[in-house]
């Protein structure tokens, strides 16, 4: 059973994923262009394909998320992004390919930085129940979820800078009205 499929950006292929773990690159007439068998145990259920179409994103039953190489000619596996158990209900890159958001069905979305040949989970946004579908705004500072409850919700996205700004900013002004506080506690986020 086909569980998911994706065009590629340039339109021209198709790729799919299986509940046999295979994940098969088609082009629009139907001819088989390559296969490969994901890790993903009981089956792959979801597929992404980054918008420049060099990384694709599938996920399975086991929580774990895998990112293949598609710009080469053999497809080969660069990076899992681990760090749950929880079966993986949708995946999407956002718009400059440097983030992918995961739905869970423990009623968690994640959001993973991609690094090269690494991915590190940066936020993760409790929904409630069962999250079905992910998707980021086209200026990547929001993130829509949708659950198995009949809500979606929006979450704001914040760069580690913003959250570095925006901690300082607290602390300063908390120095600037607290009497107690000392010269040498005065400098910890000077340049911030």
């Amino acid at each position: 059973m086909i569980w998911s499929v994706v065009f590629t950006p340039d339109g021209q292929r198709l790729i799919t994923s299986s509940d046999d773990g295979t994940t098969r690159l088609w082009d629009l007439k139907g001819k088989e262009l390559n296969k490969f068998k994901s890790g993903h145990l009981g089956g792959g259920d979801y597929v992404s394909i980054s918008p420049d179409g060099s990384l694709l994103a599938t996920s399975g039953y086991h929580g774990i998320i895998e990112l293949w190489n598609l710009s080469d000619t053999e497809v080969k596996q660069v990076a899992k992004c681990e760090g749950t158990q929880q079966e993986v209900r949708d995946l999407n890159f956002s718009s400059n390919g440097q983030q992918l958001a995961t739905a869970h069905t423990d009623g968690t979305a994640r959001v993973w930085k991609l690094s090269g040949q690494s991915c590190q989970q940066l936020a993760e946004f409790k929904h409630g129940t069962w999250v079905d579908s992910v998707s980021f705004s086209p200026d990547g500072k929001l993130l829509a979820t949708a659950s198995y409850d009949g809500t979606a919700k929006l979450w704001q996205i914040e760069s580690f800078d913003d959250l570095m700004k925006r901690g300082c900013d607290w602390i300063n002004e908390y120095q600037k009205n607290d009497s107690n506080v000392g010269e040498s506690d005065k400098k910890l986020c000077p340049n911030i």
